[in-house]
């Protein structure tokens, strides 16, 4: 337990084309990361392997779980994400794991 939490809430609307950008940054987050998508795709890949949703579907990851973020399909995917995190740390920090690369497969 820790003693306070923090909530981070936020809306992502992109496309295919912001995987050259952050949205391929391999990170861990120190609390549970959970997505909502109104529209469009996403892959996430983590060390247990990937896992796929689309719109009107939900995703989750837990905490400390190295994953890098891929938005599949054509069209843009517009998602509301939060986290959940101990305040007295990083909502996100730069993992070294490296992904197989299976979201593109």
């Amino acid at each position: 337990m820790a003693p306070s939490y923090e909530l981070y809430v936020a809306e992502a609307d992109f496309g295919p084309e912001m995987n050259a950008c952050g949205s391929k940054a391999v990170h861990t987050h120190s609390g549970p990361e959970i997505w909502y998508l109104f529209t469009g795709e996403q892959c996430l890949e983590t060390p247990s392997g990937i896992h796929r949703t689309k719109a009107g579907e939900g995703m989750f990851a837990p905490a400390n779980t190295p994953m890098q973020l891929n938005i599949t399909g054509t069209s843009k995917r517009d998602a509301l994400f939060a986290i959940v995190h101990d305040a007295s740390k990083p909502v996100v920090t730069v993992s070294d794991w490296e992904p197989k690369g299976d979201c593109q497969k």
